[in-house]
């Protein structure tokens, strides 16, 4: 139900919303052409109007539609053209929540960034029945497979990740203590490993970016947080290093020297 009348979904591209107004007496096609790529049929799983813009859970991914047409909303290769079963608007922010088979997503439509929560923030499972949550002011309800769970958190203020630190330092295959690295000193053009972490749980969902010296964009760390830097030549670096996690902001960062010509700082 919308704000003048009631929605419908169904299962053909052509005519996939139907809506009735409060004071009609039949549902009218509302329906907008459909322009981007996707993969399989598509068919409406759930609904939520609000401040003039509708947002469909589908079978190819969340959706949003208003007057000027319909778009799937991109979250990248791993969540484009899979299944949502719910959606709901939470009411004076910008975080629309979905349900995929990796759990419920916290999407915010000001930013575009999101969070994920999945049984490792204490879901009982990542399968969220279809239309299976519920946003209120007690907190934030959500039907699954395995039962219901429930939070008084309703996520509408994200607080800082902690900072990464420097968990490992390798140099030419030997290690080195963070705690001295202003006092060892290594040899010519180095191979450098740092492993980088953050004191968050839980720490895989913890996505980290970088950058060195004054470099304008960032990084995306590799796989398991271990940056390799062959062979460096002899001068002063620096790099800043950036966590994220789910209901978090963007963390401080953390600047390191890495090291100079006789040695690191």
């Amino acid at each position: 139900m919308g704000t003048n009348g009631i929605y419908a979904g169904s299962n053909t591209v052509e005519s996939y919303l139907y809506f009735k107004a409060y004071d009609d007496s039949i549902f009218r096609k509302f329906t907008k052409p459909v322009r981007f790529a996707y993969e399989g049929a598509l068919r409406i799983e759930d609904i939520h109007e609000y401040n003039g813009v509708i947002w469909l859970a589908s079978s190819v991914g969340l959706l949003r539609q208003d007057e000027h047409g319909i778009e799937r909303v991109e979250l990248g290769e791993r969540f484009n053209n899979l299944l949502a079963k719910t959606v709901k608007c939470q009411e004076d922010t910008p975080y629309v929540w979905f349900s995929n088979a990796y759990g419920l997503v916290q999407y915010n439509s000001e930013t575009g960034e999101f969070n994920l929560y999945d049984e490792s923030e204490g879901l009982p499972s990542n399968t969220i029945n279809t239309r299976g949550l519920l946003l209120n002011d007690d907190g934030v309800w959500v039907g699954t497979a395995s039962g219901l769970a429930f939070t008084h958190n309703i996520f509408n203020e994200a607080s800082p990740t902690p900072s990464p630190r420097i968990i490992r330092f390798v140099a030419d295959g030997q290690s080195v203590r963070v705690e001295s690295l202003s006092k060892k000193a290594v040899s010519p053009n180095p191979f450098i490993e740092i492993l980088i972490s953050s004191p968050s749980y839980p720490s895989n969902k913890v996505q980290y970016q970088y950058k060195l010296d004054d470099e304008e964009n960032w990084q995306e760390m590799p796989a398991g947080n271990l940056l390799t830097f062959p062979k460096f030549t002899g001068g002063n670096y620096t790099m800043a290093s950036e966590p994220k996690s789910s209901a978090t902001t963007h963390g401080a960062l953390r600047i390191f020297v890495i090291f100079h010509q006789r040695g690191i700082l």
